[in-house]
């Protein structure tokens, strides 16, 4: 009963926002600097690119590329976008998990249903969103940051400096969190188990 709920929390996260194409709003920079891996003589003279970009401090724009190279543009964008978001959700899922175990109820469903249901946008013009559908880095940044959270909060200290590591690799600014917590809280106290 309690894996059936799961599934239609994340089913209805997952249908409340569908993927739109690799061209919304970031995702076609995101686009345009894979683009540029493959083929940078068409993008050597465009003014974007001639300084210093945000795929400079990133390692998705390789692997984006990969995908394009792989799968083409637009199913390759889908895959990266689809896989991501599956993972993303799932580590939401760990996340809530981890936080409120089994032996203190079903407290960890209401976490779940209101880290994916509850309005996700940040910014003026809603233009960000964590958990997004649209293919950026900040969302497989993000993806490694809650795996970082899991892996801090049940003492698994080298996975947790692995993904924040990785996060960094893929949007540094969205790792900052995860690089605070474990630089500040290097021992990880579940506030599950602590003392009441």
């Amino acid at each position: 009963m309690v894996w059936a709920l799961v599934a239609w929390l994340l089913g209805v996260w997952w249908l409340s926002a569908q993927y739109m194409g690799f061209d919304v709003q970031d995702g076609l920079v995101y686009t345009a600097e894979a683009l540029r891996r493959l083929e940078p003589h068409n993008f050597a003279p465009d003014l974007f690119f001639l300084g210093q970009s945000q795929g400079n401090f990133s390692v998705f724009g390789w692997v984006y590329a990969t995908a394009i190279q792989t799968w083409g543009l637009n199913f390759g964008a889908f895959v990266l976008a689809t896989l991501g978001r599956l993972a993303w959700g799932m580590a939401v899922v760990g996340l809530a998990a981890t936080l409120w175990p089994r032996q203190q109820g079903h407290r960890w469903l209401a976490c779940l249903a209101l880290m994916l249901l509850l309005s996700s946008t940040y910014s003026a013009y809603d233009s960000f969103q964590y958990g997004g559908p649209d293919l950026t880095s900040r969302t497989s940044a993000e993806l490694c940051v809650l795996l970082a959270l899991v892996c801090h909060w049940r003492q698994r200290t080298a996975w947790a400096w692995g993904c924040a590591v990785l996060a960094a690799l893929l949007h540094p600014l969205m790792a900052l969190p995860a690089l605070a917590l474990l630089l500040l809280k290097p021992r990880a106290i579940n506030p599950a188990h602590r003392a009441r």
